[in-house]
């Protein structure tokens, strides 16, 4: 983790973030290292990288790595975990975040899913279909039309 803050602070510090792919990684990164502010701006960029035009060339297609990334802010990785019967599941480690809860949605496994994380709790939800199998902390949840809520961790 120290080698990952040295790289990050080191990078950061001389990254343009003209690149698409820049805000969201970076993003990821200052979560995982709790630099949550960082993460939230990051975040908030990537977001809305096509939304605003940003790098004025929308209309040449959206940036859906950039997209995609945001996500991973909130902890979610789309791996395929297997459990031992060989079945896979995605993958999850919300991250603390402070201020407010930035929700965000994606399908998965033919699921239409909701998910919110805040500074002690992450909320998913099923808003279309079945329910979805998700590993969170390493550990076999379901998460259904009624909802899951997880405590995260220190």
């Amino acid at each position: 983790m120290e080698e990952k803050r040295r790289n990050y602070e080191f990078y950061e510090a001389r990254t343009s973030h003209e690149s698409s792919l820049s805000p969201s990684l970076h993003s990821i990164l200052a979560a995982e290292l709790g630099k949550l502010e960082e993460a939230y701006q990051f975040t908030a960029y990537a977001a809305r990288l096509d939304l605003d035009n940003y790098n004025r060339n929308t209309e040449q297609g959206i940036h859906s790595s950039s997209a995609a990334g945001v996500w991973g802010e909130h902890g979610l990785r789309f791996r395929r975990v297997a459990d031992r019967r060989g079945d896979a599941h995605l993958q999850s480690e919300p991250f603390r975040r402070g201020g407010t809860p930035m929700p965000s949605g994606f399908f998965t496994a033919g699921a239409l899913l909701a998910v919110s994380v805040s500074l002690t709790r992450s909320y998913s939800e099923v808003v279309e279909g079945n329910s979805v199998t998700v590993s969170i902390y390493g550990h076999l949840r379901q998460v259904t039309a009624e909802g899951l809520e997880v405590v995260i961790p220190r």
